[in-house]
């Protein structure tokens, strides 16, 4: 659990990558059992193979009884547990399950998970591979789009690896027990109300139609739950490429940029362009030619009385050869309204050109 294939974070006592425990956790002592009746008597180690996806894994366990009485009921919880979709629609039926007990032993801490690696049967040199392979999946996975939320869940991270979302959506790697994403998947259906309705995940192996497939026939015992008319919209192998907001695949009714359950969670980031066009349509409004014409009015009379005041106050340009008075009969010609004393009224006096 927890995106993690052994998860030591639920061990009540840790001793590096093992939990360490003195008790059955599922007995119950009867009143005519004996003291210390569910501690451990044995330590054991056994191997397990044909599991889904890992194929082979060791366990560590202690037992009251013995190890072979022990291992029997682990494989039987392990064959009735619900498997993954990917799985089934890789292989419908659980192949066969073998186990052998590598370790049974007493005393404490007595059964560990062997470091040792596999030798290559041809070169007889050390593999890469382990006789236990436990360890967690070199794969980081594909970072795939998971989703979208739904609106009564108010805990939507604890579905979400490292707690990385966007929008209404967990953006995972892993399964929650570990196994790495290897494809992205977008689909699009018909829900028991004959709504469509859109879903995004990653699955470790098989296709995404064949996961499609099996997540019809587990639905389909319910008309509450059943599916219809169901479609593979994008089936792909990059970092969030089924975005439900992408050029394929997209689904943008289910998308919501600001979820209620994560809103503390978010900046206060205001999306301009769908705060504009939130308000509705565009109106062009008219040129608001009062507006316009009233300041140029105004500049123009300005202009004219400050005109009027310039020509008011100028002084007149005087000339050398004539009075004020002189009427300008021509560029080199004027005539004096006042009378010569040296000749008639009426004569022309003639200026200098």
């Amino acid at each position: 659990g927890d995106f993690f294939r052994k998860d030591c974070a639920r061990c009540k006592v840790r001793k590096g990558d093992m939990c360490m425990e003195t008790q059955e956790p599922t007995c119950v002592a009867k009143p005519g059992d004996p003291p210390g009746h569910c501690n451990f008597a044995k330590c054991c180690v056994a191997k397990i193979t044909n599991l889904d996806y890992w194929n082979e894994d060791c366990l560590a366990f202690g037992t009251y009884d013995d190890c072979n009485t022990k291992l029997d009921t682990i494989l039987k919880d392990i064959r009735s547990s619900p498997r993954s979709l990917p799985s089934r629609s890789v292989s419908p039926k659980l192949r066969e399950l073998t186990a052998e007990i590598m370790i049974e032993c007493e005393g404490d801490s007595c059964a560990t998970i062997t470091i040792e690696r596999k030798r290559d049967p041809f070169t007889n040199r050390l593999a890469d591979l382990r006789v236990c392979p436990v360890d967690e999946s070199k794969n980081a996975g594909v970072e795939c789009f998971v989703g979208p939320w739904s609106a009564a869940d108010n805990t939507p991270l604890d579905n979400c690896q490292d707690d990385k979302f966007k929008y209404n959506f967990c953006t995972n790697r892993k399964t929650k027990d570990g196994r790495p994403f290897r494809k992205c998947c977008a689909f699009l259906y018909l829900n028991s109300r004959a709504q469509p309705q859109c879903a995004y995940t990653g699955i470790e192996e098989g296709t995404c139609a064949g996961y499609l497939e099996q997540l019809k026939i587990s639905v389909q015992s319910s008309v509450y739950t059943s599916i219809n008319n169901e479609l593979v919209m994008r089936e792909c192998e990059e970092d969030q490429c089924n975005d439900p907001l992408g050029k394929e695949g997209s689904c943008p009714d289910v998308v919501i940029k600001r979820p209620p359950q994560v809103l503390h969670l978010l900046t206060n980031d205001i999306d301009k362009e769908a705060a504009l066009l939130g308000g509705g349509a565009v109106v062009q409004e008219p040129i608001p030619w009062a507006l316009i014409l009233i300041p140029i009015c105004g500049v123009g009379f300005m202009a004219c009385v400050g005109y009027t005041i310039y020509k008011c106050i100028k002084e007149p340009e005087r000339s050398l050869w004539h009075s004020d008075k002189a009427k300008i009969v021509a560029l080199d010609t004027f005539v004096e309204p006042t009378q010569d004393l040296s000749k008639g009224s009426n004569d022309v006096v003639e200026g200098i050109a």
